[in-house]
């Protein structure tokens, strides 16, 4: 056989073989990268057809010799495999070249054999030894390995085959043997490779983007992306905002979720963004639930693409607790300033308090005195009532300005077991005239009352506020209230 039809037809052999490779991965494709044994199988099975048809478009060189890539198969099903697909691979190819037959079979048997084992070794080697050398170095050596044990093999030959045959054969075989086993294990494991290695990467990209899409769902502040003023993205956080679910605001026109009155700035922002591709500071806006609730956020956006167009990723943060926050915050600032006006009056009161009290115990010791000389140029006459009525006002005030000095912390309660119905009763006079004479006042004392311990000027003060409080409660229905 000349060396144009030896080339010929290992090229139409090898064409043959690598059709089930193809196929197989393509097959095996559809499984997912930690599926691993079942993409193992597939391989070791899509390799095991691929010797079995080789096996029946052999290259025959004599009676009973045949040339093919069964052993190659063999080899870089166990190197790429693993075990479970050499194992399949190699029983496959056995089992053919038994079948055939002929006065090479144990030759063949044999190279099939130490092939599977040379490609289980190369893989040992390379995956826990050496795996940061390139992969196609270790495949040129396993072809290179491959032919010199099918070359090897050939001299079991010896023992079926006349000797003079086989030295015509390894004479002008060799070399073929050796360039035609090299090239097909760079080839068939290049194609292998090459479908293998762009299968995980597309598996790869599509992990990468399902870690960011997760990513992206945990993050604590809503992300939208918009197109064309749609929404073709949103968070778990941003579906949560506005109390709908993902699918709900996929294709919802973004804006028509701003409150109305921010939707002028927020499209101010944008396009001060396009325009300038800078990126805007924060925005305070308000967005709008499911129940039309707004609710407050915080807006960012930034300029992407999506399927090759540009869009906007908006970031919004819920900031209703804080702005809660600082309501709390004034409102506890306004409470404390009018803590200090009052402790101010407070203290102001108690000045004016302190000089009352001074000047009614000048009015107290003048009437004291009149009274002293009424008795004393008319004893037989008693003193008139009215200078027991002043009296006991001036001392009612003095007990106010008492009340007034303790409220403004200048004066200490003096706290004393009391008769309710004893404090009562000496206020009867003073609330009847204070409550007006429209409304009638009676008083049912209490029996058997206990004593309380109390300050008596802040309970005088005290019951007069209840009266006064249930005087202007009655008071709309008076006509000269």
């Amino acid at each position: 056989m000349d060396i144009q039809q030896l080339v010929f037809n290992t090229f139409i052999n090898y064409s043959i073989t690598l059709t089930p490779i193809i196929i197989a991965l393509i097959i095996s494709g559809q499984f997912k990268l930690n599926l691993t044994t079942t993409r193992n199988c597939i391989l070791g099975v899509a390799l095991a057809i691929a010797a079995v048809i080789s096996a029946f478009s052999p290259l025959q060189v004599a009676e009973g010799v045949v040339l093919d890539f069964k052993h190659v198969l063999t080899a870089l099903s166990a190197f790429l495999g693993g075990p479970l697909s050499g194992l399949i691979t190699l029983t496959a190819a056995l089992v053919v070249r038994f079948i055939a037959g002929g006065g090479g079979m144990w030759a063949g048997l044999v190279s099939i054999l130490f092939c599977g084992i040379a490609g289980y070794l190369f893989r040992h080697l390379y995956f826990n030894k050496m795996k940061t050398l390139n992969l196609n170095i270790f495949i040129l050596f396993l072809g290179m390995t491959a032919a010199s044990v099918e070359i090897m093999s050939g001299f079991i030959n010896f023992l079926f085959i006349p000797p003079d045959v086989m030295i015509a054969l390894l004479k002008n075989h060799i070399v073929p043997i050796y360039i035609s086993n090299t090239l097909a294990m760079i080839s068939f494991g290049a194609v292998i490779a090459i479908i293998e290695s762009r299968r995980r990467y597309q598996e790869e990209l599509l992990q990468s983007e399902h870690r960011y899409a997760e990513l992206i769902n945990m993050a604590p502040d809503g992300i939208a992306g918009i197109q064309n003023g749609k929404i073709f993205f949103v968070n778990n956080a941003a579906a949560a905002i506005l109390q709908f679910s993902k699918e709900e605001l996929i294709g919802r026109t973004a804006l028509f979720l701003i409150a109305p009155e921010y939707r002028g700035e927020i499209i101010k922002m944008v396009r001060k963004h396009i325009k300038q591709k800078e990126r805007p500071s924060l925005l305070e806006s308000k967005v709008l639930s499911r129940n039309k609730t707004p609710h407050d956020v915080e807006f960012s956006i930034g300029l992407i693409e999506h399927n090759g167009l540009p869009a906007i990723i908006a970031f919004a943060r819920n900031i209703s607790k804080r702005k809660h926050s600082e309501d709390e915050r004034i409102k506890l600032e306004q409470h404390l300033r009018q803590s200090q006006k009052m402790e101010a009056v407070g203290r102001l009161a108690g000045g004016i308090a302190h000089d009352f009290n001074n000047l009614l115990q000048i009015i107290l010791g003048y009437l004291d005195i009149l009274i002293d000389k009424n008795q004393s140029s008319s004893p037989a006459i008693p003193p008139d009532p009215e200078l027991y009525e002043i009296e006991q006002a001036a001392n009612r005030a003095a007990d106010l300005t008492q009340q007034l000095l303790a409220f403004s912390r200048k004066q200490v309660m003096q706290q004393t077991n009391l008769n309710l119905n004893d404090v009562i009763q000496g206020m009867i006079k003073l609330i009847t005239r204070v409550i007006g004479e429209h409304i009638d006042l009676v008083f049912h004392p209490g029996d058997d009352l206990g004593t309380v311990c109390v300050d008596k000027n802040q309970c005088e003060q005290v019951l007069m506020n209840l009266c006064v409080n249930a005087r202007d409660a009655m008071c709309p229905q008076e006509a000269d209230c």
